[in-house]
């Protein structure tokens, strides 16, 4: 039997193309026929189909004839399961609240434009359409980015309210921790031993900045909190009683291993990064737990993070144009990310040798591309 002498789909159910009893768009017609003799729909299966990929075509005209046109969103639920018409209303929700935030009409037709442009894509995914909302919305803000010299008590109040997405910082471990890998003990150490780094000093540290950032962070917020395996558990509870909820434990996996004692521990090759929240932040890109970026010398400062481990974060919590904070800001690791990421950025360091060079960083990376994402 040659395709054309197959019975069709409206045949096999007695029901014409034209009749009220099937809305669907006819450029979809021989695509689910086909579908049908491949998957071997039953009738009752048909049927069930069919029901299903009306509700398609029940979207507001307006938003059908912008990014979600059913003939496309039909072919995509019919090859992927999982995106259904509760998938294009939430778009279209997601799509409306958006819209009527834009200040003027060449707005919305940019943003309009950016809809169509990106169907199948960026703008079929709802938390780019969020973003797109909060990249706007951070541009109206009057923020500057500020690198400062001296303790973070002194300049918390320089910040607005409800105006930080992210807070990413690498506080004291409470290791009391002194960078030693000398080959030559004769060779004096490259940097003195990093500040309130006992237990309790760094433990009250921690306690009072995010304490005192709390009213400074938005509605929906991040936090990444860089730690050592040993102070989690404590970290997390200051989190909690502080108002955040704890969301879980990251794991930064390096390229090469710590010292700790040669005979009695496994070699240490990961750190740990605390995820807490204020309020119910997205991520706008799911990553996993475990994340693998390279080690950074320690010619700069004795526990430089690197960019590239920094930006993913940024880019998968934040908007462009939204402000990240560090405010143990060593040589500026977290600023530059932000800087290259096309975020907003504040941040302080106490020790003026890690502030210069973290400011000579800054400055440099004016000069590289900046990656919106």
């Amino acid at each position: 039997m040659t395709s054309s002498e197959q019975p069709t789909l409206f045949n096999t159910l007695g029901v014409k193309p034209d009749t009220e009893y099937h809305p669907l768009p006819k450029d979809v017609w021989g695509l689910i026929d086909k579908t049908r003799l491949t998957r071997r729909w039953s009738d009752e299966d048909t049927k069930y189909w069919l029901n299903k990929l009306k509700k398609f075509c029940d979207v507001d005209p307006k938003w059908q004839d912008i990014f979600v046109p059913p003939s496309r969103t039909i072919a995509l639920s019919i090859k992927h399961r999982d995106f259904s018409h509760v998938t294009v209303e939430r778009l279209v929700t997601v799509a409306k609240i958006t819209e009527e935030i834009l200040s003027s009409e060449a707005e919305v037709s940019d943003f309009h434009r950016w809809l169509h442009d990106n169907m199948e894509g960026l703008s079929w995914d709802f938390r780019n359409i969020i973003k797109y909302r909060r990249s706007y919305l951070a541009g109206k803000l009057d923020i500057t980015n500020m690198w400062l010299l001296g303790d973070w008590r002194e300049y918390i109040h320089t910040l607005t309210k409800e105006t930080v997405r992210l807070l990413l910082v690498d506080p004291p471990y409470g290791m009391d921790y002194n960078s030693d890998r000398r080959v030559d003990r004769r060779v004096p150490r490259k940097h003195d031993k990093i500040e309130n780094d006992t237990l309790e000093e760094a433990l009250i540290e921690i306690r009072d900045s995010v304490r005192s950032i709390y009213d400074k962070l938005s509605n929906n917020a991040h936090i990444l909190c860089f730690c050592h395996w040993r102070v989690e558990k404590e970290i997390m509870t200051i989190m909690e009683q502080e108002g955040y909820k704890v969301r879980g434990s990251l794991i930064w996996h390096k390229n090469n291993a710590g010292m700790g004692d040669p005979f009695t521990t496994f070699a240490p090759q990961h750190e740990r990064i605390v995820h807490a929240v204020k309020g119910s932040p997205i991520l706008f890109k799911r990553k996993s737990d475990v994340l693998q970026a390279e080690r950074v010398g320690t010619h700069n400062h004795p526990t430089e993070k690197p960019i590239t481990l920094l930006k993913p974060l940024i880019q998968c919590t934040t908007a462009p144009g939204e402000l990240v904070v560090d405010m143990f800001g060593g040589v500026a690791s977290t600023h530059v990310a932000a800087k290259l990421t096309g975020r907003k950025y504040w941040g302080t360091e106490k020790v003026e040798k890690f502030y210069n060079i973290g400011k000579d960083r800054l400055d440099t990376c004016d000069k590289q591309p900046v990656l919106w994402g």
